[in-house]
């Protein structure tokens, strides 16, 4: 207006909590008039002495509000008209205490949108209560959010169909409800858990469905590799049988190392990283500290595990050479080397990973910019202690037994341990079963981001949230785990 442009900064409250004072600094700086937008708990901390105006705090919708926004409808006409006439009508004042929130107006527009007539929502007969009402609003925001005629601007490859995106929200949605086994883990406002983390996701499934997983993926994977190279060097019954062995050992061992990384904590062995590649940073103490923390339950994992596997594979090897009528003193001589090459490799898995605690420090995802910016860092982090693990026992196997050996040996170790991280566990549940199991779609990180741009999640540094706590509790109230529709865009 009068040829003025004022600058806009919507979302403040979205950005990394950490982040929040740097920020504000930086917009005090700022000389020109800007609006700044945010929900008030980014803001508790601001004065009106640090040079920003102490900021205005939005009420209650009014009626003027309403009919600002739905008054160019003519489906909406007559029912603004009964809400403004203050006849006292039952239906009427309590449709006008539901659009008195922002959210609950945005829901009323996307339930006419979607095709629902506003006339129904003032009759006594279907909504008796405040809650059903609200209810059948919620009802039509996923369609209408979804629906590809209404959301012309969306990318092809993006138009998910509106069943499908419900059903994958309602995961999500459960997925938090989950994580509030009581009411201790709600906040002042009685909000419960709000963050989704990608690192996370998944672990609303049982434990032993955790371990058999993420074991059967490591089995198969490094068991296929090792089989591959043993079929360069023996014949192919015996390639067959190595493989076998491998992927019930390999398998056993790390899925219980999974299950037994999920027990004990201690370490984070599950929770996103950095790397801390450099002289100076935290100080020696903290780091040794580090280092003792994650001592016992990395080598002791790494033990369990490794005795697993050698337990496995020294009697699969004992049975066959039973078969091929050996003497039991050689039977027994191949079970006990099995058994202790298992039990060192998983000795030496453990230390390593113990000692590479010292380069770590565990990463705050409210420093972090956003969740995709946290993923690739801890997947870095991944790769590096992976191929130091690999290279480590790859060597000391290989010149202990064969060359060939060892490269397939730190191949299996480098895929098991990098299983046993928060990237790990992410691939391993989140880009692969949950997927599988249809609970989310193939492309989970395209599809958090096109919830966000069509406002059902909004981002706040490494984590996604629901817009709103009723939004995401209705979602979770509405998902039915039996009603799982294959993946698949809308046409």
């Amino acid at each position: 207006m009068g040829g003025h442009v004022l600058a806009v900064l919507d979302g403040f409250d979205e950005m990394a909590k950490d982040l929040y004072g740097d920020a504000l600094r930086h917009l005090r700086a700022f000389n020109l008039p800007l609006l700044l937008t945010s929900r008030p708990e980014a803001l508790k901390g601001v004065k009106p002495s640090e040079g920003l105006f102490p900021g205005i705090e939005l009420t209650k919708l009014t009626f003027d509000d309403w009919s600002t926004r739905l008054g160019d409808s003519a489906g909406w006409a007559s029912v603004l008209g009964r809400l403004n006439s203050h006849s006292g009508e039952p239906a009427a004042e309590r449709l006008a205490n539901v659009l008195r929130t922002p959210l609950m107006l945005t829901m009323a527009e996307a339930f006419h949108a979607s095709g629902g007539d506003p006339e129904c929502l003032l009759k006594p007969a279907e909504f008796s209560s405040q809650g059903a009402l609200e209810k059948r609003l919620l009802d039509a925001f996923v369609p209408r959010t979804y629906d590809p005629i209404l959301n012309p601007s969306v990318p092809k490859r993006r138009r998910w169909s509106a069943e499908r995106a419900g059903h994958w929200l309602g995961y999500l949605a459960t997925h938090l409800k989950k994580q509030e086994p009581d009411a201790q883990k709600r906040d002042a406002d009685g909000i419960g858990p709000q963050d989704v983390e990608w690192w996370q996701l998944g672990t609303n499934m049982s434990l032993p469905t955790r371990m058999v997983v993420s074991g059967a993926l490591c089995g198969l994977v490094s068991g296929t590799a090792v089989a591959l190279v043993h079929a360069l060097i023996n014949a192919p019954p015996l390639a067959l049988l190595s493989m076998l062995l491998n992927v019930l050992g390999i398998g056993l061992a790390f899925g219980l190392m999974h299950g037994f990384a999920s027990k004990i904590e201690a370490g984070g062995t599950f929770k996103p990283s950095r790397m801390q590649i450099r002289v100076h940073g935290e100080s020696r103490a903290v780091r040794s500290r580090r280092v003792r923390e994650s001592l016992l339950p990395r080598v002791g994992g790494g033990l369990a595990g490794g005795l697993i596997f050698g337990i496995v594979f020294g009697g699969g090897v004992a049975v066959y050479a039973m078969l091929l009528y050996c003497p039991w003193p050689l039977v027994a001589v191949l079970f006990g080397n099995w058994l202790a090459v298992g039990s060192l490799t998983g000795l030496g898995t453990g230390i390593v990973l113990a000692l590479a605690a010292w380069l770590e420090t565990d990463a705050k995802p409210e420093e972090s910019a956003s969740a995709t910016d946290l993923l690739r860092t801890n997947r870095t982090i991944v790769l590096v202690q992976a191929a130091a693990v690999g290279l480590v026992l790859g060597l000391g196997y290989g010149t202990a037994v064969t060359h060939f050996n060892g490269f397939a040996f730190g191949l299996a170790a480098a895929v098991g341990v990098g299983t046993l991280t928060a990237w790990g566990r992410w691939v391993v549940l989140v880009r692969l079963w949950l997927p599988l199991s249809r609970r989310l779609p193939w492309r989970v990180n395209a599809f958090l981001d096109d919830a966000r741009a069509r406002g059902v999640l909004r981002q706040v540094g490494a984590v996604h949230q629901f817009r709103h706590a009723r939004l995401r509790d209705h979602l979770a109230e509405a998902h039915r785990q039996p009603e799982q529709p294959t993946e698949g865009r809308s046409r």
